[in-house]
């Protein structure tokens, strides 16, 4: 039960003699003197006592050799660890100090403290720096954006070619810094916005300042947006674009390409790149604008002239009748004709309007196909037509008896509407619809307002109006008094007295005649016509027609009369 290697037991008689182990002299005996005794034990009856315990072995020297090993080790590493941080923080201590006597000799802030450690000092310091460099940065990038502008203007206006490519090549506007191995192409794109502008109204303005604010960032944001899209849309296309703010309404681009294509197929591309442009912001942004393309050069000096044929297109914009692109060929050559040369023109449709002469439709008509045969520059058409519209106002207002009548279409929300109508119109052509639709107007309670005497001059004005709206179901008398600022009862008179018919009769025979044409000349339906013709429906179409005619609409087409063979003879 024991093992000699581990443990000891030693039995004693009663006189001291060993009993265990028997041989006490052998090699494998074990003494109580070889270990720590743990037990001992006296058995009463025998006398024999019972000694045991643990063996001092090798395996307790070993393990007390290794326990003082590995203490051994700790400590050198220890020592090793705090002679290595004395070395460290000797050595670096140096330009520690040289470092704080530097930022000791900078001079003292105002409201610093001075007895702060050298580790808030150094922190202190280190900030200020960081600070410093930041402002420097945005500093610098402001001075760079206002060079990188200054040059822009430059190179559109010509001035400083001498220094335009070192300082290109040194503020690096395009990609690559403008340093191709190729000679590049330029061309020049001028942006010109429409309705761009965020009025104030009489609340905002009463407001305060803070909603002032709110546009300006508003116009900030969208200025930002609009010379990313341009940019971003260039490099679609090949082209490395730089673009700025030349007034509120007007961006400017230059456009460079390494030469590759040929001159036809940029100027193509250039085209497709505008339109799309133009399509993707109206779509995505709501803006509204116009473009001019300038002519293409390999020669920095030579920028300007493609600027300022970008910017020539852009005033024939209405004589070309052109909304969104305009290109430098398309402008016509030089025709310079003296704008009072039109004072004639002018003055005798004026005149005509004014004695209530029809001819000043035909007279207006010719003086804006002159403006268009002349290739007129958008700004000598309005001011033309201001010139026009004054002239028109001075002389309505000298006829007090009707001034009164006609003060609204030129003072007030509706004729500051009409002339904003006018100058904003895309095309010479729509400016002449909007200019014949407002004086038909004033000329119809002109013609009105006037004295009795002139009835005729109202009859005819009555006549047109309703050879030209003959098709709206609710034409009757009190839409005419209306119209014409007359009675119902007086604009009966008028016809009875001129047409010897009343308005009715006039009316249903002219539209039973245009039904005659149409049921003759076209394969419409009945139902179609009537619509055409003014009734709302073919039953009161065909019943009426039969009574002016003499026949049904469908009688009437399978029989192919002409109008002037109907049984009731209707013709007018």
């Amino acid at each position: 039960m024991t093992n000699p290697a581990v443990s000891y037991l030693v039995i004693n008689d009663g006189s001291g003699h060993a009993i265990y182990p028997a041989a006490s002299g052998t090699e494998d005996a074990v003494k109580a003197e070889d270990g720590q005794q743990l037990t001992h034990l006296l058995s009463p009856r025998l006398g024999w006592s019972f000694d045991s315990g643990i063996r001092a072995g090798q395996l307790f020297e070993w393990v007390s050799v290794i326990s003082y090993v590995w203490i051994a080790i700790g400590l050198a590493v220890v020592i090793l660890a705090v002679v290595y941080i004395i070395y460290v923080t000797r050595r670096n201590y140096r330009p520690i100090q040289l470092m704080m006597q530097r930022i000791q000799q900078l001079p003292d802030r105002p409201g610093e403290e001075n007895n702060k450690d050298e580790l808030w000092m150094i922190d202190h310091a280190l900030q200020s720096l960081i600070r410093q460099t930041v402002d420097y940065e945005q500093q610098e990038h402001a001075n760079i954006l206002i060079r990188r502008r200054q040059l822009f203007l430059d190179l559109m206006e010509g001035t400083a070619t001498e220094t335009v490519e070192f300082r290109l090549n040194n503020l690096s506007p395009f990609a690559d810094g403008g340093k191709g191995e190729v000679f590049p192409v330029y061309a020049v794109m001028v942006v010109e916005l429409h309705d761009l502008d965020l009025p104030q109204t009489e609340d905002e303005e009463s407001a305060g300042s803070g909603r002032s604010e709110d546009h300006g960032d508003a116009d900030q944001r969208l200025s930002l947006s609009l010379l990313g899209v341009i940019q971003e849309l260039a490099a679609t296309y090949g082209w490395q674009g730089w673009a700025e703010w030349m007034s509120r309404e007007r961006i400017s681009i230059l456009l460079r390409k390494e030469e590759g294509d040929g001159e036809g197929l940029l100027g193509v591309k250039l085209q497709e790149m505008a339109q799309t442009g133009c399509e993707w912001l109206h779509g995505h942004l709501g803006v509204q604008l116009t473009i001019g393309i300038g002519g293409q050069t390999h020669e920095l000096e030579h920028i300007q002239d493609s600027y300022r044929a970008a910017v020539s297109a852009l005033r024939y914009r209405l004589t070309l009748g052109v909304r969104d692109i305009v290109t430098s060929d398309q402008v016509p050559q030089a025709n310079e004709i003296p704008l009072y040369s039109y004072l004639p023109l002018i003055s005798e449709t004026i005149r005509s309007f004014r004695l209530a002469n029809h001819d000043w439709r035909i007279q207006l008509e010719g003086l804006f196909g002159a403006m268009e045969t002349d290739r007129l520059k958008d700004g000598d058409i309005l001011t033309i037509v201001r010139w026009l519209q004054e002239l028109l106002e001075r002389e309505m207002r000298e006829m007090k008896d009707v001034s009164g009548a006609l003060d609204r279409y030129f003072n007030g929300s509706e004729g500051q509407r009409w002339k904003a109508e006018v100058e904003s119109a895309s095309s010479l052509a729509m400016m002449h619809t909007l200019m014949l639709e407002h004086m038909t107007t004033v000329y119809r309670t002109y013609v009105a307002a006037s004295e009795t005497k002139s009835y005729r001059a109202m009859v005819s004005e009555m006549k047109q109006y309703i050879e030209e709206h003959y098709t709206n179901p609710d034409l009757s008398l009190n839409h005419l008094s209306e119209r014409f600022d007359v009675s119902p009862k007086y604009a009966s008179h008028l016809f009875k007295t001129e047409f010897d018919m009343k308005f009715v009769d006039f009316l249903t025979r002219l539209r039973m005649n245009h039904a005659q044409q149409m049921l003759c000349n076209t394969t419409e339906t009945v139902q179609h016509i009537a619509t055409q013709v003014g009734y709302a429906n073919s039953i009161t179409f065909g019943r009426v027609f039969k009574r002016v005619v003499g026949v049904t609409p469908g009688d009437y087409r399978k029989l192919r009369l002409k109008p002037e063979d109907s049984v009731a003879g209707g013709a007018l």
